[in-house]
């Protein structure tokens, strides 16, 4: 359904995001003292503040990092957006689109319906992820045996990785088939080579109209295409943002998050910022086309039936060492993480990477606000 010229386009009909303008992280607390509800659209002010514009938004001062492209008395309007990482402000702008070569595409867009379609993907309320619903071993195993021998010729063995013999060779091999590069593969007539979205449109051929298991795949399509949006977006604001699920043979699936976070140290061999599309190859050529230094954050999800709920949080440095913090939900499962530090310690040696820290917690994972650890923020310790 999207090919690559109907998602650079059709965002830039209504409400398109404002280019180069950072989205805005706001705490749950915060927003809910603003009243601020997912999907809501707000208005904020330019002001200047001691020299430095500020955006003013509901009466609270916000950090405004394009500040230069700003001047006082600018009117930004924001999107609310519930995500995964937390409530974010994500600017819009409401000035039409005059050229003439885009309205006839648009209207040709329109005419076909795609339009609502895509909006509602980019604008996807944060949820469970409906992948990892759909992988699960009671539930895929219900649909396959559901199509019975159908299911030989989808080749599914190929996209589903196994636990026990996983490697980086395969966790490359994951991201490419996530499916959120599936149009650039059909743009370069990489036909042979197949993905979670083609496979899952394959399967609905095979399910009944009347059949729930639609409405699971159908939700999980959607989940991929929004997650292409937002990898999209991500880079045309010099950013990086990765969400996929990979799918596993003997093992619950896990969800992956991958993105870039400003590093401490100027580092001119560590940037980001290329075409998305361009890196399914070498996802290191991302890292070479901006002069922020960039560190690679690589979060993971999974809740396995053998070991419950895990979290894990891997920053990967540009001198090739790694901090690492898990948390494991299970007491038992604390215990086994934290005696496995040497080992993991030795797995990144293998490959040239120090473990700086590794630190294990016995507790779910916090959703905290990156802005409020940065320098200058007070912490209050009073118990």
């Amino acid at each position: 359904m999207l090919g690559t010229e109907q998602v650079n386009l059709i965002p830039r009909m209504i409400t398109p995001l404002l280019e180069g303008v950072e989205s805005i992280r706001v705490t749950d607390q915060v927003a809910k003292s603003m009243g601020l509800v997912d999907n809501q659209i707000v208005r904020g002010v330019v002001e200047d503040r001691q020299g430095l514009a500020r955006l003013i938004l509901n009466n609270r001062d916000f950090e405004l990092k394009s500040s230069k492209k700003f001047k006082p008395g600018d009117v930004i309007e924001f999107r609310v957006k519930q995500s995964r990482s937390g409530m974010t402000l994500q600017a819009v702008s409401t000035e039409p689109t005059t050229t003439s070569s885009t309205s006839t595409s648009i209207n040709s867009l329109l005419s076909g319906g795609d339009t609502a379609k895509i909006l509602s993907l980019f604008y996807r309320p944060s949820q469970p992820s409906s992948l990892a619903k759909l992988f699960s071993p009671e539930s895929i195993n219900k649909i396959m045996t559901q199509i019975g021998e159908k299911s030989f010729d989808l080749k599914m063995n190929q996209l589903m990785s196994s636990m026990r013999s996983f490697s980086p060779e395969m966790a490359r091999a994951a991201m490419q088939n996530s499916g959120l590069f599936g149009e650039s593969m059909l743009s370069k007539q990489s036909v042979n080579r197949s993905d979670l979205k083609q496979f899952l449109r394959t399967i609905l051929n095979f399910i009944s109209a009347n059949s729930p298991d639609r409405i699971m795949l159908n939700q999980a399509i959607d989940e991929i295409e929004s997650n292409q949006l937002e990898a999209m977006y991500s880079q045309k604001n010099q950013g990086i943002s990765y969400n996929f699920v990979i799918p596993f043979s003997d093992s619950d699936p896990v969800e992956i998050n991958i993105e870039a976070e400003e590093a401490d140290v100027t580092d001119t061999d560590n940037k980001v910022g290329r075409d998305w599309e361009e890196d399914i190859d070498d996802l290191e050529r991302l890292s070479r086309n901006t002069t922020t230094p960039q560190n690679w954050v690589v979060n993971l999800y999974t809740d396995s039936r053998e070991l419950g709920e895990i979290w894990s949080k891997a920053t990967l440095k540009s001198e090739m060492s790694v901090e690492m913090i898990l948390w494991a939900a299970d007491q038992k499962v604390f215990e086994i993480a934290k005696s496995g530090e040497q080992f993991l310690g030795e797995l990144f040696s293998g490959f040239g990477i120090s473990l700086g820290k590794f630190v294990v917690l016995n507790a779910e994972r916090p959703i905290i606000e990156k802005s409020l650890t940065g320098p200058g923020q007070v912490l209050d310790v009073r118990t």
